[in-house]
């Protein structure tokens, strides 16, 4: 055990004082923080299209509408400003107009322009394959979906007003009796109610998960591509002559592991400041303690399967090919959180929570979101300390034979044959 330790010292003491140690603490909050609201805001800047200027063409074929939606187009605030020019056209010479505005849009000179059907203003759901009931937009750029809501929008308001005054309603009488009703969500923990941060809380929930993903990756390949160094090197078998196998790698993963402790502590603290700084609910410290304990049982499960597979690869690629089963496993968390942040209590979320490959991440975000009953988190935990005997137990007899092995990578069954050996 005194030699354990002595690795562990040294494999901590080596990786803290690297540069790029302390250049990923400082960069990853940065980065997460970025995933997590840089996203946002350009999507909303780029929906609300400020300070831009759009040209469109409309081709009313009703007659009744273009003055209307060009005025509601260049009167709304907070969007671009809108040069907004009507093209006459009738049924026979349509396809001559679109040609003309094709050309126009592929020399930049429109955005976009609209062909508004004839039968629009009274069409219904039954005719929605025919062009005379349809508002068909033609646009040089199909995913700038924040014009085509302005547009269409503009459009449905001048028909609904239109059809309002046809049955003798006057469109201000309905725009009072159809303003919004605010309802406030309230959220009920512990027997008390208070005021929901239901969106802070989602992707706090989620920010939660990117930390113990990150985290998790980095220790684990980092443990892995360290020992698939030192075998390449022969250093491997300098080490071995003074401690055993078993030794060796316990060392490394437990000095591996304060190395990643120690990155999800000063992670863990940067952001439970920044999140206490503005009243976010989901920043508790028991929140931060269950993720520092799925941290450390997510790194002994998969650091000692990436250490086993770096003892049986002679180089990274062949390490990679191996990792790709475990890297799934971290990454299907990521894939399904959505839908179990909407669901924490779901059968779905359960069977993951129990799962060794997904329980850290799975039962983190279960936790943040609405924390399960004490019972269901006991057993996650006994299920990962279970799984980590039996990886530890395992991978030792791997380590011990597959690090002085070169050459040609053993195949699944021989790795097998090495477990079964005494």
């Amino acid at each position: 055990m005194n030699k354990t330790l002595k690795i562990a010292h040294r494999e901590y003491v080596v990786s803290v004082r690297r540069k790029s140690f302390l250049i990923g603490i400082f960069l990853m909050p940065l980065f997460i923080a970025g995933m997590a609201i840089l996203p946002s805001l350009l999507a909303r800047k780029a929906m609300e299209g400020k300070g831009l200027t759009k040209s469109v063409a409309i081709i009313d074929l009703t007659g009744q509408l273009y003055s209307d939606v060009k005025k509601m187009l260049e009167e709304q605030r907070g969007g671009p400003k809108y040069m907004v020019e009507e093209i006459k056209a009738t049924g026979a010479n349509l396809e001559e107009r679109q040609t003309e505005l094709n050309e126009r849009v592929k020399k930049k000179q429109l955005d976009s322009y609209v062909v508004i059907g004839k039968k629009l203003i009274n069409s219904h759901i039954q005719y929605e394959d025919s062009p005379d009931h349809k508002i068909r937009c033609y646009s040089r750029n199909v995913t700038d979906f924040g014009e085509s809501q302005r547009i269409q929008g503009a459009i449905r308001r001048t028909i609904i007003d239109l059809r309002l005054r046809d049955v003798g309603i006057h469109p201000a009488i309905t725009a009072v009796a159809s303003e919004g009703i605010y309802m406030e969500t309230m959220e009920v923990k512990k027997g008390e109610a208070k005021k929901s941060q239901g969106l802070a809380n989602f992707f706090g929930a989620f920010a939660f998960v990117m930390l113990l993903f990150f985290g998790l990756q980095i220790s684990g390949q980092t443990l892995m591509q360290g020992v698939i160094e030192e075998k390449n090197s022969r250093i491997m078998e300098v080490l071995l002559s003074s401690v055993s196998p078993k030794e060796l790698m316990r060392g490394k993963i437990l000095g591996l592991g304060a190395v990643g402790l120690t990155m999800m502590v000063l992670w863990s603290a940067v952001g439970y400041t920044a999140a206490r700084l503005r009243n976010f609910d989901i920043a508790t410290l028991p929140n931060v303690g269950y993720m520092l304990v799925f941290f450390l049982l997510g790194y002994a499960f998969f650091g000692t399967l990436m250490a086993t597979v770096g003892s049986v690869c002679n180089s990274e690629k062949e390490a990679q090919q191996m990792m790709m089963p475990i890297m799934l496993s971290l990454v299907l968390p990521l894939m399904v959180w959505f839908n179990i942040a909407q669901r924490p209590d779901s059968t779905f979320a359960r069977v993951l929570s129990v799962i060794p490959f997904t329980v850290p991440m799975i039962m983190m975000l279960r936790i943040a979101i609405q924390t399960p009953p004490a019972p269901e988190i006991i057993i996650s935990i006994v299920i990962m300390l279970i799984s980590i005997h039996i990886c530890l137990w395992a991978a030792t007899k791997v380590f011990r034979t597959g690090v002085l092995m070169y050459g040609k990578k053993p195949g699944l069954r021989e790795i097998i044959r090495w477990v079964k050996y005494k």
